[in-house]
């Protein structure tokens, strides 16, 4: 009969433990510290005498017999032009760690070669180009620019196509968009037309440009600028100049 604190063994498995509680056919048996629940009838009593004979018949430190000295084999392990004999009788050979020996020995016979150092690919297309700026070019052809309205355009002289946004800044961060769209490498784009009186009122505008490429590009840092508009400078002539996108003479701001 199994009771609280007899030492059992499983049937069907290894281990034995302590018998914890038994409630309904089933036993808690400690196992390692650690509760096992087990049917009754998967366990049976032991004794310290069973497992001690068990252990007996299963160690592993019993002393292994020696052959005599006289009948001993020899046995011979090549690796490579090396041979290595020892008595099989003496002490087991690691193979494992004689193999790591040689070839450490080996690697300490070569000369001593530097890393080769690969360097990074380049990109397929290395582009540099990067212009982007607001042109204020008078409408009046007699370049007249004190009683003429002024023409607000975008001009992308780059191999880079934009997504652009131009609006008037207002107080407290606010813009009011006037215009935007998509403008295409090495083209131009008239964004407004600004009257004298509206330039009176309209001091800064807030441009924001996302270049990009349809092929292999190199990235571009969008563009967030304020563009200020000064009135009496752009009611004399002498800012407006000769330059390679309009007939007429225009102010060019950089952007980028």
């Amino acid at each position: 009969m199994i009771k609280i604190g007899d030492r059992v063994k499983f049937v069907s498995d290894t281990g034995v433990g302590t018998v914890l509680s038994i409630e309904k056919g089933i036993v808690n048996v400690e196992v390692d510290g650690f509760p096992r629940p087990t049917p009754i009838s998967e366990i049976v009593v032991t004794s310290e005498e069973d497992e001690k004979a068990v252990r007996q018949r299963i160690s592993p430190d019993l002393p292994m017999r020696k052959a005599p000295r006289e009948t001993a084999k020899t046995i011979q392990n090549t690796f490579g032009k090396i041979t290595i004999e020892d008595d099989y009788e003496d002490e087991p050979i690691d193979l494992l760690a004689l193999k790591r020996s040689i070839a450490a020995s080996q690697a300490s016979n070569t000369p001593d070669q530097q890393p080769q150092v690969i360097a990074p690919p380049k990109p397929q297309f290395e582009l540099t180009d990067y212009d982007l700026s607001i042109a204020l070019v008078p409408t009046k052809s007699d370049h007249n620019a004190t009683h003429s309205d002024i023409e607000v355009h975008i001009v992308n002289d780059c191999s880079y196509d934009t997504y652009f946004t131009v609006g008037m800044a207002e107080r407290q961060g606010f813009v009011t968009t006037i215009s935007h769209g998509l403008l295409e490498a090495g083209c131009k784009t008239l964004i407004t037309t600004l009257s004298r009186r509206t330039l009176s009122t309209v001091k800064t505008l807030h441009v924001q440009m996302l270049p990009f490429k349809t092929i292999n590009f190199m990235p571009k840092e969008p563009v967030i600028s304020l563009v200020e508009l000064h009135p009496v400078k752009l009611s004399k002539d002498n800012y407006f100049r000769e330059n390679d996108f309009f007939e007429q003479a225009a102010y060019l701001i950089k952007l980028v």
